[in-house]
């Protein structure tokens, strides 16, 4: 691991309009305003900063404290904050100390529109425009924050646990006899990952279809930023299926090439992730043991949610990465090939950072793994570094970048970032047989800053 002690500067000028610096403003408002009405308190609290500064909308206190109060009903600390400060000095709503009481935050009776102003401007820091605006402009999600800074939504070990054993049960329960166990997770595997996103996909399935139709119908050709952001998320699927459409089928032949349609809608990042998975040779067999409609019936089980609802994204990848390591343990033959235990991961992380801690600082930082196998050195190094940052007072923003020979790992590494809501980690992850570290450097260009 090499360190450069010296973080990337924030871009940008005093001054300047901190929009300006990310483009066309329509098209981030545009895009911010969808993310809002779909409840996204990050992108709520990003559209009440544009209406009360008047960045891309005339400015309307009104409106701002609008969305300033969805987002604090999401529990958002600087939305409680400036919703508070409205309420203190009387801006955009009547004054209200009963209101700022409740709010509990930082309200004084000395607030003033002046700090008010200040306020906003920290609302519309640069790395919330990178995290929303760019995003939303190249059709990356934005999700959804959780309900404490820096906390991580998670589910209670009973629960976890249930889960990985339902979808553990189903190999069992439907693979035996059609595939050597060493074979399961080449079905269960890509099973999940679709089940997941599909279940992800639902809401918005419909504004995909039909932005999908309005495109065609304009003989437009490069279609994935939109069909992106009408699906709010780093992917999209534009087939007319859904697996809940396909569980109804009682002809094998029919099932099998509805659900061939299925998985040809999906986007170039997922497809990426089935190919490399092999996925579609799987097909064949479990359709001529009329499997298929068992499987997907299993995946939609009521007993187990895998969608938004049931299980966030963090708490998601963790339950795919406990099934690859018992997959990989259950096939002795490659144990330990595809999967290094966690706590070994997080001691090399804490051996190769501890000793330059104090040498970080606040900044932007690339981290890049030349074998990432199926990801979990990237995402702990990730983890350690802003633990770290935090307990030295600094704020850091990481990007990852890995490359990866072996095409089943280089998969699961890119649906586990995918499933964890990490779009644009997920697209800068390289990998496959042609793709081997030292004869094709997948990132000629790029300096990094952990290796």
């Amino acid at each position: 691991m090499l360190f450069r002690s010296r973080a990337r500067k924030r871009e940008g000028s005093k001054g300047r309009s901190p929009l300006a610096k990310f483009g066309n403003e329509k098209c981030n408002l545009a895009g911010l305003l969808i993310a809002a009405n779909r409840g996204y308190a990050m992108a709520q609290r990003a559209l009440g900063a544009s209406y009360a500064v008047g960045i891309g909308v005339p400015q309307d206190y009104a409106k701002a404290c609008e969305w300033f109060h969805k987002a604090a009903l999401q529990n958002l600390d600087l939305a409680q904050r400036a919703l508070a400060t409205f309420y203190e000095s009387g801006i955009g709503v009547p004054k209200d100390r009963k209101e700022v009481a409740s709010l509990d935050c930082w309200g004084t009776t000395q607030e003033t529109n002046q700090k008010a102003l200040a306020l906003l401007t920290e609302l519309w820091s640069e790395q919330l425009f990178r995290a929303v605006c760019v995003k939303l402009c190249m059709g990356q999600p934005v999700w959804k924050y959780s309900t404490k800074p820096g906390d991580k939504a998670g589910m209670d070990q009973a629960t976890h646990n249930k889960i990985v054993s339902f979808i553990w049960g189903i190999a069992d329960d439907v693979l035996r006899d059609l595939f050597k166990r060493g074979k399961y997770p080449d079905a269960i595997l890509p099973m999940c990952v679709l089940r997941r996103l599909d279940a992800v996909l639902e809401p918005t399935k419909q504004a995909v279809l039909d932005t999908k139709k309005m495109l065609d119908e304009a003989r437009i050709t490069e279609q994935r930023a939109a069909l992106a952001a009408a699906a709010g998320q780093a992917f999209y699927n534009t087939s007319k299926f859904t697996l809940r459409d396909l569980k109804a089928r009682g002809n094998p032949q029919q099932l099998l090439a509805d659900f061939e349609d299925y998985l040809n809608g999906f986007s170039p990042n997922v497809q990426d992730i089935l190919d490399n998975f092999k996925f579609r040779n799987q097909l064949p067999t479990l359709s001529k043991a009329d499997a298929l409609g068992t499987l997907i019936s299993k995946f939609l089980d009521p007993e187990v949610d895998l969608s938004p609802a049931g299980i966030d994204n963090h708490a998601m990848g963790t339950v795919f990465e406990e099934l690859v390591r018992k997959f990989n343990e259950e096939n002795n033959e490659e144990a330990g090939e595809h999967w290094t235990p966690r706590d070994a991961v997080r001691l090399m992380a804490r051996l190769i950072f501890l000793p330059i801690a104090n040498a970080i600082e606040s900044g932007t930082y690339l981290l890049y793994d030349g074998a990432c196998g199926t990801g979990g050195m990237l995402t702990v190094a990730e983890e350690t570094l802003h633990q770290l940052a935090e307990e030295h007072g600094k704020e850091v923003a990481t990007h990852l970048y890995g490359q990866e020979i072996n095409a089943e790992t280089y998969a699961i590494c890119k649906a586990d970032l995918l499933l964890k809501g990490e779009g644009e980690a997920a697209d800068n992850i390289i990998g496959g047989p042609e793709h081997s570290t030292l004869s094709n450097d997948a990132f000629p260009s790029r300096e990094f800053d952990f290796m």
